[in-house]
């Protein structure tokens, strides 16, 4: 063998090591365990995690890779080789030995311009970090100009709501501004009366509040699957419930993931790991992208089958969708969540509902149902990030339990105007030619657009007729599926959708040919 070829051979082999290795940490797996022949997203890397790969690889060997090349999720073997193909600084096979997640010194400095190109194209997303400086409704005031609000998830309006705004000072003068106990020791009384109203909209046998549903999933799947059990996530279930997920691995449960919406898949993933001593479904409720509901009854059956049990995070279905849905009030009634809308029960279904207050009701705060008294203490005495969590701010008890009065009194009502707002915005989008996905006229409305420079092009025209909207591209979605997310509250107005709509009819006639997906 040559001596050219023998440091070739050594060269791969060191590429093809610390892909394993990086992989490896992504999945937290020894990189020895790291299949070759596996494309990455049967491997378990979802596109967020791509392009964290994507950024370490390109740092580590000082290459840019394709994104197209990447987007397709190749295996390691193919990586291995699109990183050989790509021509690259001499210095930079120099610590490819390194551990895990240790940056080779090609990062960007600041005030450089970003080195990869997508990055660099996101840049120019008018809608991106900007500083609103007057709210008017849900008519902004950014840089001098009024920009309409789509990009907000207050869909019920609670946010500006007057009953609500002056039930906050009141209960500051009784309470303060936010109590210093940890929950483990003390809770102020509205706290308690929060979690009560709640239980009682729902139909649960009790709540627990958490700060937040990230601190709440960190808190509670751990402790429901314990040590031994299995903890099976969808694969496009929010980032929050894999995190989750990994810390439940680390305590000694078994991480799985199953195709989005295959429940042959599920059934399949949940017949290989039926030794597993607890099995919890991870599931979203309404889907913030496509606003498609989770079919809750067909995973009720897969789950009573395998003696498991569902966690659904409905963090954007709560306070919209709710019980008894009919063709006069699509949404349902009273906004109690999709366990509700499909008339299941907590306790017979093993469902275990989480949501939060920060979308519909506008208050920094999250629940968890509980199927009766010993599974609230377990929480309440086994969950270490409700022990060692303080109370949330009196300002949010406030809000929220005035929010659940104005919910009774006003709610059908708001509820009704919204449907109607929304349906107007899909049916006029669809007219367009857009692909439209949202059978259900939910007040998320993803107008499909292509891939990242015609997204770009498209959130330009968007902005040059005044809306802020939420641009979503790769890699959250796949490269050639970008579009842009469109939040209808309740403070939107006919005028606001007309306006959006003729922004809508702009992207179409002027987006560049071939980008947008007809």
């Amino acid at each position: 063998m040559s001596q050219h070829t023998a440091s070739s051979n050594t060269a791969s082999s060191q590429v093809e090591t610390r892909i394993r290795q990086e992989v490896g940490a992504l999945l937290d797996l020894p990189f020895d365990q790291v299949a070759l022949d596996q494309p990455l997203d049967e491997l378990g890397i979802d596109s967020l995690q791509l392009f964290r790969l994507q950024a370490t690889l390109e740092d580590a060997f000082a290459v840019q890779l394709p994104v197209d090349g990447m987007a397709q999720m190749p295996t390691l073997t193919q990586l291995v080789a699109m990183v050989h193909r790509q021509p690259r600084d001499r210095e930079s096979t120099q610590g490819m030995e390194a551990a895990p997640n240790t940056r080779a010194a090609h990062n960007t400095k600041s005030g450089e311009t970003p080195r990869n190109p997508l990055e660099q194209m996101m840049r120019q997303i008018p809608q991106l970090q900007r500083c609103v400086t007057a709210q008017h409704g849900r008519d902004l005031t950014i840089d001098g100009r009024t920009i309409i609000d789509f990009a907000s998830c207050n869909y019920l309006g609670f946010d500006l709501h007057p009953e609500i705004i002056a039930a906050i000072q009141p209960m500051v003068e009784t309470w303060g501004v936010h109590p210093s106990w940890t929950r483990a020791v003390a809770s102020p009384e509205p706290y308690f009366e929060l979690e009560e109203g709640l239980a009682d909209l729902l139909g649960s046998h009790s709540t627990v509040v958490f700060p937040s549903i990230a601190m709440l999933h960190l808190g509670v799947l751990p402790l429901l699957a314990g040590s031994g059990g299995l903890v099976l996530a969808d694969q496009a279930a929010h980032r929050t419930l894999h995190e989750a997920c990994e810390l439940a691995a680390a305590r000694g449960a078994t991480h799985a993931r199953f195709r989005h919406g295959d429940l042959d898949d599920l059934d399949a993933q949940l017949t290989q790991h039926q030794g597993c001593s607890r099995k919890v479904i991870v599931v979203d409720g309404v889907y913030s992208m496509s606003a498609r509901y989770l079919d809750m009854p067909a995973y009720v059956e897969i789950a009573r089958k395998h003696d498991a049990m569902i966690y659904v995070d409905d963090a954007h279905g709560f306070g919209i969708i709710g019980e008894d849905p009919s063709p006069d009030m699509p949404y349902g009634h009273r906004g109690n969540g999709i366990v509700c809308h499909f008339g299941l029960d907590y306790a017979a279904d093993r469902i275990v509902y989480v949501s939060g207050l920060s979308k519909a009701y506008s208050s920094h705060a999250a629940f968890v149902t509980c199927f009766d008294a010993a599974m609230e203490e377990e929480l309440r005495w086994g969950a270490s990030t409700y022990i060692f969590s303080g109370p949330v701010p009196v300002a949010t008890l406030a809000s929220g339990l005035k929010g659940l009065q104005v919910n009774v009194a006003e709610g059908e009502q708001i509820r009704a105007g919204l449907h109607r707002l929304t349906t107007r915005l899909v049916a006029g989008a669809m007219e367009l030619g857009f692909p439209v996905d949202n059978p259900t006229d939910y007040p998320v409305l993803f107008v499909e657009i292509g891939h990242p420079e015609a997204v770009v092009q498209a959130c330009q025209i968007a902005w040059d007729h005044g809306l802020l909207v939420t641009p979503a591209a790769y890699p959250a979605l796949p490269i050639d599926a970008g579009g842009l997310r469109f939040s209808v509250t309740a403070d939107n107005t006919q005028a606001h959708i007309e306006a959006a709509l003729r922004g809508l009819a702009a992207i179409r006639r002027h987006v560049t040919p071939g980008t947008c997906v007809a």
